[in-house]
């Protein structure tokens, strides 16, 4: 996406750079995986004053559930790894990256396990 300003001619700040993705999914029975990945380009389409440049990255990310029924609910049990590389990484679209640099990157690798319950 390309915003301009139509006062001042120049980019506006904050917008998203182009982003592509790809995710493989598995599923065998009540198991299923993921793997997949998010690159996002760097932003330089920046307004002079207030806005900051951010580097392209790509992001890494994986997956792993297990489902169950036990009476009348529905289980899902999960773990998630996200940014597996640990990748230091500024969202062009946050006002932190621009107000607390470089205070506020993006998150590091991180493991969720848990346990989702409908019924």
């Amino acid at each position: 996406m390309r915003a301009t300003n139509t006062d001042t001619n120049e980019p506006l700040p904050r917008i998203s750079p182009v982003r592509v993705g790809a995710t493989l999914a598995y599923g065998n029975g009540p198991w299923t995986a993921r793997f997949g990945f998010d690159r996002y380009s760097k932003q330089d389409r920046i307004p002079e004053v207030g806005a900051r440049e951010t580097d392209g990255y790509t992001l890494w990310n994986a997956a792993m559930a297990y489902r169950m029924k036990v009476q009348g609910a529905n289980l899902t049990w999960y773990a998630r790894l996200d940014n597996i590389t640990n990748k230091l990484a500024y969202s062009a679209t946050s006002i932190l990256t621009t107000t607390v640099f470089p205070a506020a990157p993006m998150p590091g690798r991180s493991l969720k396990v848990g346990l989702r319950a409908t019924f």
